[in-house]
């Protein structure tokens, strides 16, 4: 099947309301950096957006230690800035 491209002007808008993330750790080197991607959620689950982040040393990684929560809440700050 080909598809055929077209502009459409005036632009059509659709608000989408994220309320749910969940993340994983992809990459982790010990006490240097972990490589996060996160995954937004709209209220039936479905995705609808991806960022990928880096914890460092310059960034937090050091204050992290063994607490999950202070990633989310790392996660929360990136997503928020």
């Amino acid at each position: 099947m080909n598809y055929v491209e077209c502009n459409l002007y005036p632009n059509l808008k659709k608000t989408i309301t994220m309320c749910k993330f969940k993340y994983v750790i992809y990459d982790y080197s010990p006490y240097t950096y972990a490589k996060i991607t996160v995954i937004l959620l709209d209220e039936n689950n479905t995705p609808v957006d991806t960022r990928v982040y880096e914890l460092n040393k310059s960034n937090g990684f050091l204050d992290w230690g063994a607490e999950d929560k202070y990633l989310e809440t790392w996660i929360k700050t990136q997503l928020y800035s």
